[in-house]
C-alpha cells in the first residue's frame, strides 16, 4: 500500500482504525517524522498520548486495564441536541422536557473506550483492529453503529456510569434497560434499543 501521497490526518485516521493499514500508516508517518516533518512528529506524539491515556486512565470499568475483563459494560454518550428534535428520540421520551439532553445508553464486552473510540471511527460494516481481549488476540471487529450514532456524538458520560461497571453478561442487556430508565426520570432523553 503506497500511503506517500496521503495526508497526515488521513494517516492519523487510518492509525487509530489499528490492523495492517493501520500499522502501514503509521510506518509511513515514522518516515516523515524522520525527514523533519513536524506534522508527523505531532500526529505519532497524538497516538502515543492516546495509548498512554487509555493504558493509565481507563475509567469505564473497575476490573479493566487495558483489556477487557470479560464482563460486559454499560456506558452513556451525551449527543449533539439536534437528536433531541428528531421524533423517534421524541417517541421513546414522550414525558421528556423540552431542552432536555440528548442521551444513548449502550453494553459492550470491549472495553468502553474501545467500544466508544473505534466504534466511531467508521462507517456501518467497516472493520478495525481490537486488541481489548490481548495483544495476541488481536481481531477484526465489525462497527455495528445504533441508529443514534448518526448524530454527532460529544463524550462518553463517565458521570453517569462511573462505578456500575463490570456487568454480568448475563444480565447485561437488562442493566442496561434499568440505566436508560433510570436517566430518564432524571430528566434526560434517551435512546437505548
Amino acid at each position: 500500500m503506497d500511503l506517500k501521497s496521503e495526508g497526515t490526518e488521513g494517516l492519523l485516521f487510518m492509525a487509530r482504525k489499528g490492523g495492517e493499514s493501520g500499522r502501514s500508516a503509521i510506518s509511513e508517518l515514522k518516515r516523515r517524522r524522520d525527514n523533519g516533518s513536524s506534522y508527523a512528529e505531532a500526529a505519532l506524539e497524538e497516538l502515543a498520548n492516546a495509548e498512554t491515556q487509555t493504558r493509565q486512565d481507563v475509567k469505564g470499568c473497575r476490573k479493566c486495564g487495558t483489556l477487557a475483563c470479560g464482563e460486559g459494560h454499560l456506558y452513556v454518550i451525551e449527543l449533539e441536541p439536534d437528536a433531541a428534535t428528531d421524533a423517534a428520540m421524541i417517541g421513546v421520551n414522550p414525558s421528556a422536557v423540552p431542552g432536555s439532553t440528548p442521551l444513548y445508553v449502550g453494553s459492550t464486552f470491549h472495553t468502553v473506550e474501545c467500544n466508544y473510540n473505534n466504534g466511531h471511527l467508521g462507517e456501518k460494516g467497516e472493520t478495525y483492529w481490537c486488541r481489548c481481549f490481548g495483544e495476541e488476540k488481536e481481531r477484526e471487529c465489525i462497527i455495528r453503529p445504533s441508529t443514534y450514532y448518526r448524530y454527532t456524538v460529544r463524550r462518553l458520560r463517565y458521570d453517569l456510569f462511573s462505578g456500575i461497571n463490570p456487568v454480568p453478561k448475563e444480565t447485561v442487556k437488562s442493566e442496561e434497560e434499568a440505566l436508560a430508565e433510570v436517566l430518564r426520570r432524571l430528566g434526560f432523553m434517551v435512546w437505548q434499543k
